[in-house]
């Protein structure tokens, strides 16, 4: 094993220069051969990826097997990076004639730029941070620098960034580079690089705390960019770029930016409220599905975080106004994001209730027939709460929310909403029959549906028992638990989890394909020979 890792690390001392294989009598027959296949560029250039991609796993092995030291693997690579963009002199050391197989090759570059950021995790490499950080800035910074290149380059920075916690090493003067990189780079005239910037700028958000040289513990962002001084506003024009990959990650990363405020309980300040108007108008009027379902993860990761929800009207007052649009939004996906955040709204109302259990996919298991229960008594306290908690629930638009995407055409959502739906059912069946026409005839349960496609459906659950709104005739009134324990969800949940096949696949379906299919073939050949589209969706 040793020696294979003495094959692995020659081709990069031979084309650095640098002395990996110091005192290593086992490859000196072997260097001659070596020189003769590096002469080809083909073959160049493949030895020294096969090289880049295994020689992380070569720092990982015991002291006493592997070459050299971790950290002067990472000086070779360095070198290697420096040479194929120009950056340093050939080492005198050297093989010069080789280098023009590896100058200007980008997959050598990205794979050595792969090679650093696995060489991040080896011991002892720590060592060698401000010299990564410099060429990966210098990298960032290069104007012949492609999409795939800069990308690489932000993901490798991370990753130092993330394991090498202690960055009092970082100088002022590299700190206010990489500042001065990222905001060139988030105005970049290709969307790409756009979208790698605003990614980057929130995985360093995300990363934990680092320590710097007074001793003390910040944030990565906030140490190497200044904090949200920076940040925020790069990330808030983001939000508006014509491009929908940059839009929604720039909704990600802030989230990502935001997160550790959040899990303190920090009151939002005046920008972050313009930021979720932002977003709600982003959800309402962005054209792409990306950006909109990123805006339903900006608001799962904040209901998610924050230790009670209920002390941020800002937040509740947003729930609302997100359940409500992205029920109705014509992407499916977007729809299970928010049923999604329904289903948090439901955890934190019912979670401790009887017959409520989270993450419940179907229904409880049944007990064994002849199995001893015990009669549990419920008490008026429990009751009130039970009416609260689903009252505030309603007021929340969370019911509306449900049925729409039970009677949802796209399977998913419907999948979705009909199980929520049974988790509702079971906390709202009561075992005392006493409570639960207690709880059916509380007048604080009824609520009124906009009278959408689906009510129709309604209507036909409940027959005559719902109201009708003489104020106003586009709305139908319903008593909330008559409803959800009227309808027929473990037919409907065992319908929907069966596959597609069994709706479609049938001899009537395949003859509809046949006919379609003729009559648009013999279409084509008789007048305008149009492309036929077909919808695989």
């Amino acid at each position: 094993m040793a020696q294979s890792a003495c094959i692995l690390l020659l081709p990069m001392e031979i084309i650095t220069g640098l002395t990996l294989l110091e005192g290593n009598s086992t490859v000196k027959e072997h260097r001659l051969l070596m020189v003769e296949q590096l002469q080809s560029k083909i073959s160049c250039i493949s030895m020294i990826c096969i090289s880049l991609k295994h020689i992380p796993k070569i720092t990982l092995m015991a002291p006493d097997c592997r070459p050299c030291p971790p950290a002067v693997v990472v000086a070779a690579v360095l070198a290697l990076l420096r040479l194929c963009r120009g950056l340093s002199p050939p080492s005198l050391n050297g093989c010069v004639a080789l280098l023009r197989n590896v100058t200007g090759s980008g997959k050598v570059q990205k794979c050595a730029l792969e090679a650093l950021s696995a060489l991040s995790s080896s011991s002892e490499v720590s060592v060698m941070l401000v010299e990564v950080v410099t060429l990966l800035i210098e990298y960032l910074n290069h104007p012949d620098s492609d999409p795939t290149m800069l990308q690489k380059s932000y993901q490798a920075l991370v990753q130092w960034i993330g394991v090498c916690s202690n960055l009092s090493s970082i100088t002022n003067q590299l700190k206010e580079d990489l500042t001065q990189v990222v905001r060139k780079r988030a105005c970049d005239m290709r969307w790409e690089v756009r979208d790698s910037t605003v990614e980057f700028l929130g995985h360093l958000a995300g990363l934990p705390a680092c320590r710097t040289e007074v001793g003390g513990a910040c944030n990565a962002a906030e140490y190497l960019l200044g904090g949200c001084c920076v940040t925020t506003p790069l990330l808030v024009e983001a939000l508006h770029d014509p491009e929908s990959y940059v839009r929604a990650s720039a909704v990600c990363a802030l989230a990502q930016t935001m997160t550790h405020s959040w899990q303190e309980g920090v009151v939002p300040t005046k920008e972050q409220a313009e930021i979720v108007t932002q977003l709600l108008e982003m959800l309402s009027q962005d054209t792409e599905g990306f950006a909109r379902r990123a805006v339903l993860q900006y608001f799962i990761t904040w209901f998610s975080s924050h230790p009670s929800c209920n002390s941020c009207p800002l937040l509740m007052q947003s729930v609302r106004s997100v359940l409500l649009q992205g029920s109705a939004d014509l992407d499916w996906e977007v729809k299970v994001h928010t049923l999604d955040l329904a289903e948090l709204l439901m955890d934190q109302a019912f979670l401790g209730q009887h017959g409520y259990t989270k993450g419940l996919e179907s229904h409880p298991a049944q007990p064994h027939p002849y199995a001893a229960t015990a009669k549990q008594a419920y008490t008026l306290t429990q009751r009130s709460d039970l009416l609260c908690a689903l009252d505030g629930l309603v007021k929340q638009g969370l019911l509306s929310v449900l049925l729409s995407g039970l009677f949802d055409c796209d399977r998913p959502v419907g999948l979705k909403a009909c199980r929520l739906l049974i988790r509702l059912k079971h906390v709202l069946l009561l075992k005392t029959q006493d409570e639960s026409d207690a709880v059916k005839t509380d007048p604080g349960l009824y609520c009124e549906l906009l009278s959408q496609g689906w009510a129709q459906e309604i209507r036909n659950v409940l027959g005559t028992e719902e109201r009708s709104n003489e104020t106003d005739p586009h709305t139908v009134t319903v008593n909330v638990c008559n409803l959800v324990t009227s309808l027929d969800l473990e037919d409907r949940l065992d319908v929907l989890t069966r596959s597609s096949d069994h709706f479609y696949n049938s001899p009537r379906s395949l003859l509809q394909d046949i006919l379609t299919a003729s009559a648009a073939h013999a279409q084509q050949d008789s007048q305008l020979k149009e492309e036929v589209i077909v919808d695989c969706y």
